[in-house]
């Protein structure tokens, strides 16, 4: 009697820790259905020149260190000069850097409007109080096998994104020095249809073409 006892506690046991896998490999699969992982490698005798966009998503590792097939310097871009205006002049800067995962279909994208990132004394943080003139940025995960134009309409259920704001994505600019950019970023990010994910560990190191250009409107 004993020994059955024995033995159907063992089958129980091992039955509840068999479940507790099946139910934790369903999770794992869910996640990586969204996001699938790859490894940023440095390249090769050019460990200090690697460039990469890095982040844990929903707690699934992901690098994103391939430039995207566009035939300008938009993947990699700081652009600054003034805006000549018949009011006087105004100054202006675009950042971007973009990143496509190895063989994914995942893109990561970091905007930024009016940094002031030539002048800036680092780190700094955004968002932060007292911010430059239109200081505004938004981190994107694109999934370009699904890309809708309207990230924020209900219709994009596969396209995330968020501003650099209190309830969406901090980023530190540590350095900036021979035109790489450097720095950490983390936050939350959601579709327009509502769904949700959490960034931790984000990492951004690029090598931007710097380069000054007015605009005039007069």
């Amino acid at each position: 009697m004993h020994f059955i006892l024995v033995l159907l506690l063992s089958v129980l046991i091992f039955s509840c820790k068999k479940n507790a896998a099946q139910k934790e490999s369903h999770i794992t699969r869910v996640i990586a259905q969204d996001f699938d992982s790859c490894n940023c490698s440095p390249l090769t005798g050019k460990v200090t020149d690697s460039q990469y966009i890095r982040a844990t998503i929903n707690g699934v590792p992901m690098c994103f260190d391939q430039v995207p097939a566009m035939n300008d310097t938009f993947p990699n871009m700081l652009k600054y000069g003034v805006i000549l205006r018949d009011t006087g002049e105004q100054y202006y800067d675009n950042l971007y850097m973009l990143r496509n995962a190895r063989n994914s279909q995942w893109q990561a994208a970091l905007f930024f409007e009016n940094t002031h990132a030539l002048t800036k004394t680092y780190p700094y943080t955004l968002p932060r109080l007292n911010p430059e003139v239109c200081e505004i940025g938004e981190f994107q995960l694109n999934d370009l096998n699904n890309y809708v134009s309207c990230a924020w309409c209900p219709e994009n259920k596969y396209n995330y994104y968020a501003s650099f704001v209190s309830n969406g994505v901090k980023m530190i600019a540590a350095s900036f020095n021979d035109n790489v950019f450097e720095g950490t970023f983390e936050g939350n990010i959601r579709t327009g249809s509502g769904k949700t994910a959490h960034i931790s560990n984000g990492r951004f190191r690029i090598r931007l073409t710097v380069y000054k250009e007015d605009i005039d409107v007069r």
